[in-house]
């Protein structure tokens, strides 16, 4: 995978930053860069961003995508956080743009392969990523960016330790888990065994019996006791059915007997009211031909009121009437006053038109001077100007000139330096080389000479076996018996068994001396080989060529040392020269600014002449401005005046004239009210004379009366309603009561009553004698039946018991045989161990590729079985010719360490992958520990792995010293108020 753009949008630090694509050419280029900057400024955030572009995922397992939401953008509402990701893998260019959930927006994600959108759901974009580099979130993590701590961790732990830190950083804590998950399984089939027979016991006990066949037999004689009582129960219900249907017959006709008693009774206690009714309705009758009339009273007794008060209100408007009409006289009088002085005013408003326009023409004539003198001295002070940022202008290019001569010879001098340095390391690895060659050439002839000694060995040692081994078979020939090898039967002497043991026991030492020898020689001859193909690849040229450029260059660089620069670094030089530039773009700048300013002042101060010019023209006589303006102020009083009197009159005319016309309006209503009144009153005394008229009542007071008592109305007719209705119910109810009791033979009389009373007492004691007889047997019924539940689920149970006990005893054998092998007890090593043994040795032996080429040849890691060590890590150091642990390596040496096994790790890890590798790998911290000479190296080292491998290799550190080592530094700098920003800077 290789990065091609990357946009980071209110993201941790980050409010905007955008990493495009010339910085990551300028990557690919160099291949090595290095992510410096404060702690805390943002540097690990470029690695998050990626991630959670990718996979949508935070670097930290306890942290959600919304938590690394920039908190800047509580002051920056506008901004929507978002990563935007380009890289080219396997041939093609993808872009994922995705944003975390934020404020009341989901989170999404969109994902385009070439120009073409892909697609923008989740799911979908995931399974491309999962199919693309067959990594999850977490193991591109350990992949892409290798975190130094947790692998130096692990190397200088304790064995325990490391065991634990390498399930946890290769997530192999699922085989723990899986041992563990057996051995629980078989523990917990063996106690639920043992739980089966003892509940087996327990039912058995339960049951009352001493084995299953006791328990059938019961079952048998407990059915056979349910269909008795359930027979005899049948026959006690039909007996009480009969007695309860004769007991319902009696209880309805003594019902209706007591019915048609009480309605006789009712109905002979309402015929004593029929009297109070007859003057009820008398009574009713009067209040129904008054309630029509009542209207009328109450209309004639309101009439009265009213026109009362509409004598007195029409004496009031006649009044205010009178009044109104001599205040209108005496206003019109005043506007005829006031009308006779309009043609004074309308000459004065002429004349106050002229005197205004004469003053606005003298105060514009002098401003316009005023606003002229200012143009002339702006032009004099901008034309001065100019000629100053001219003559800056020209020093500033003398001196710009002579900064860019310089850094030109500085940068000639630093190449030729450069230069210098690397042909004088080429010529000592080429002296290194011819002396490390010789010394090989040594060693293969050392080893051809162990080797004949191994063979001679090897030759001895096997002859006097085979004669010990006759030895061994005479030992057990007999008298009689033939010999396997001659035949012979006589075996007159037989050798002692031991005779060739020590010469044989000499020779294995020997052999063993002389192959350990051959195996360091190896060791020894493998370390040159590796150093003389690294010196190789460092230098490809002849040792004279090198010494003609050698000379060449000294000889350049002694003419450029002794000249004098005014900086010792480019990057001042180049500082320098572009604090020049930027002056000298101000100052042209500001030369353009003052020449459009002179043009635009001289054209305005033309305009101005001839506008002054103009206005004196206009203006014939000079004329007092303060004269006029006191002649102005007077006219304008003498005509406000004027007009405020004028509005105030005709406001107050109008005013009169509204108001007289309401009063004559209501004086006008209030008669016609009264006339109509009087008419409506003589109409409803009318209508209450032909009630006296009529006889119904004998004079007004008596209608009051009645008038008083018509609310009650509604209560006497329902009260005459209820009364007739109710006897006609109880006549209609006694005569069908009466029929019912003739169908059933029945008299309605309290003899009758008292005789169906007894019998009905009779049957009720019959039926209490059934019911508690057969309550008796359900009591047993229900004895018989619950052990007849009881017995039948003791036997299901232990059906059940004894097929789950079968299961588990044929399941139990492969379940702790699969346990003990998982757990390594019959083998002495767990699966778990051996995986992480097997895992460890395949990174071992990828980081062994590194940590020799790190080394120059002098360590690498000691692979094998590392179960059989329990995780003791130890490396080989080709100096000592022996082996020891790595925490005994110097702080330098550890980090080399470290930094290998990380490396073999990220390489295993995408090896299993079965996918792509990736171009680009980030490291990291972790060089705090080394010294000077060992940071040269290992950037050095680093610097020949990306060349070697093509990889594109990228270290995060805070450290200072890296930045002048590195070719390609991106410097992320810290701002706390406008989030962090990057700077690119190259190192020649």
């Amino acid at each position: 995978m290789r990065p091609l753009y990357l946009s980071i949008q209110g993201f941790g630090p980050y409010l905007k930053t955008v990493l495009d694509e010339n910085i990551f050419y300028l990557i690919h280029k160099e291949r090595l860069f290095l992510i410096s900057g404060e702690i805390g400024s943002g540097k690990t955030t470029l690695f998050d961003a990626i991630l959670f572009a990718i996979f949508g995922e935070a670097s930290f397992p306890e942290r959600t995508p919304k938590d690394l939401i920039s908190h800047l953008l509580k002051r920056y509402p506008q901004i929507v956080p978002e990563v935007t990701f380009n890289f080219l893998y396997q041939g093609k260019i993808y872009r994922v743009l995705r944003r975390p959930p934020y404020e009341r927006q989901t989170g999404t994600v969109s994902l385009w392969i070439g120009n073409k959108l892909y697609s923008q759901k989740a799911g979908e974009v995931s399974e491309k990523i999962r199919e693309l580099f067959g990594l999850d979130g977490k193991q591109f993590k350990k992949v892409f960016l290798i975190p130094q701590g947790e692998y130096r961790e692990i190397l200088l732990s304790d064995p325990k330790e490391r065991k634990a830190l390498f399930e946890k950083l290769f997530d192999t804590e699922t085989l723990s888990r899986l041992e563990e998950f057996f051995k629980e399984q078989a523990k917990a089939l063996k106690e639920k065994l043992t739980l089966l027979k003892e509940r087996e016991a327990e039912l058995m006990k339960l049951a009352e019996v001493s084995r299953p066949e006791e328990l059938v037999e019961k079952l048998k004689y407990l059915s056979n006791q349910n269909e008795l009582i359930q027979r005899e129960l049948k026959k006690l219900t039909q007996g009480l059915k009969h007695c309860e249907e004769d007991i319902k017959k009696k209880e309805q006709a003594l019902e209706l007997l007591q019915k048609g008693l009480s309605l006789e009774k009712e109905l002979k206690e309402l015929s004593t009211k029929l009297p109070e009714i007859e003057a009820l309705k008398e009574k009713v009758e009067k209040l129904k031909s008054l309630r029509g009339k009542a209207p009328y009273l109450e209309a004639l007794e309101r009439n009265k009121i009213l026109i009362k008060e509409r004598h007195l209100a029409l004496q009031k408007e006649k009044t205010s009437i009178e009044k109104l009409n001599i205040a209108l006289k005496e206003n019109s009088q005043r506007l005829n006053e006031l009308s006779e002085r309009e043609a004074h005013i309308k000459i004065k408003r002429e004349e106050l038109l002229k005197k205004e326009e004469a003053l606005q023409t003298l105060q514009k004539a002098r401003l316009y001077e005023e606003n002229l003198r200012e143009l002339e001295r702006i032009y004099l002070n901008t034309k001065n100007e100019l000629e100053s940022v001219e003559s800056s202008g020209e020093v500033l290019q003398k001196k710009l000139e002579l900064i860019q001569k310089e850094r030109e010879e500085l940068k000639n001098l630093l190449e030729i330096s450069r230069a210098l340095a690397e042909k004088k390391e080429k010529l000592s690895y080429l002296r290194a080389f011819y002396e490390k060659n010789q010394n090989l050439l040594k060693l293969k002839e050392k080893l051809k000479e162990l080797e004949r000694q191994r063979h001679y060995l090897q030759k001895e040692l096997e002859h006097l076996k085979m004669k010990h081994l006759a030895i061994i078979l005479s030992q057990n020939l007999r008298e009689g018996e033939p010999c396997p090898v001659c035949g012979s039967l006589v075996h007159p002497a037989k050798p002692q068994r031991d005779l060739f043991l020590p010469q044989i026991e000499h020779l294995q030492k020997n052999l063993e001396k002389v192959e350990a020898e051959i195996e360091n020689t190896k060791k020894e001859a493998s370390h040159l080989e590796g150093e003389l193909s690294f010196l190789q690849n460092m230098v490809q040229e002849k040792e004279e060529e090198i010494k003609e450029s050698l000379l060449a260059l000294e000889k350049s660089y002694g003419e450029l040392v002794q000249k004098k620069f005014s900086f010792k670094e480019l990057t001042q030089y180049e500082k320098k020269e572009k604090e020049l530039k930027l002056l000298l773009e101000g100052l042209e700048r500001q030369k353009k600014e003052l020449q459009n300013r002179l043009l635009q002042v001289s054209e305005k101060r033309a305009s101005l002449e001839g506008e002054i010019k103009a206005l004196k023209g206009f203006l014939k006589d000079s004329q007092d401005e303060e004269k006029l303006k006191e002649e102005i102020k007077r006219i304008t009083e003498e005509i406000k005046l004027f007009e405020e009197n004028s509005k105030k009159l005709q406001a107050t005319h109008l005013k009169l004239e509204r108001v007289l016309h309401t009063h004559m309006a209501n004086y006008e209503n209030l008669k016609r009210e009264i006339k109509e009144r009087l008419q409506e009153l003589k109409a409803f005394a009318k209508e209450l004379v032909s009630l006296i008229k009529g006889r119904l009542f004998k004079n007004f007071s008596e209608i009051k009366k009645g008038l008083q008592e018509i609310k009650n109305l509604p209560h006497y007719e329902k009260y005459l309603f209820d009364f007739e209705r109710d006897r006609h119910r109880l006549t209609l109810a006694l005569r069908e009561l009466k029929e019912e009791a003739s169908k059933n033979n029945l008299t309605l009389n309290p003899e009758t009553l008292k005789q169906l009373t007894i019998e009905l007492t009779k049957l009720n004691q019959e039926k209490l004698k059934i019911e508690k007889e057969k309550v008796e047997r359900e009591r047993n019924l229900g004895k018989v039946e619950e052990l007849l539940h009881q017995s039948e689920n003791y036997l299901k149970s232990y059906g059940e018991i004894l097929k789950e006990k079968r299961v588990l005893e044929e399941e139990y054998p492969y379940l702790e045989k699969l346990s003990l092998l998982l757990s390594g007890k019959n083998t002495n090593i767990s699966f778990h161990s051996f995986v992480l043994s097997r895992f460890l040795s395949l990174i071992l032996k990828k980081a062994n590729t590194y940590f020799s080429d790190f080394t120059f040849g002098r360590y690498r890691f000691v692979e094998g079985d590392i179960f059989t060590k329990r995780f003791i890590l130890e490396v080989f150091d080709t100096y000592t010719g022996s082996k020891r642990e790595v925490k005994t390596l110097s702080g330098g040496e550890s980090f080399l360490a470290a930094l290998s096994f990380a490396l073999g790790s990220s390489d295993v890890l995408l090896t299993l992958s079965k996918k792509g590798p990736l171009e680009t790998l980030l490291i990291d911290e972790g060089f705090g520990s080394l010294d000077e000479q060992t940071l040269d190296r290992v950037v050095q080292s680093l610097l020949n792995l990306s060349q070697r491998t093509g990889k594109i290799i990228g270290v995060i550190s805070h450290l200072k010293e890296l930045k002048e080592r590195f070719p390609l530094v991106l410097e992320v700098i810290k701002n706390p108020e406008g989030g962090s920003s990057i700077k690119m800077r190259r190192n020649l």
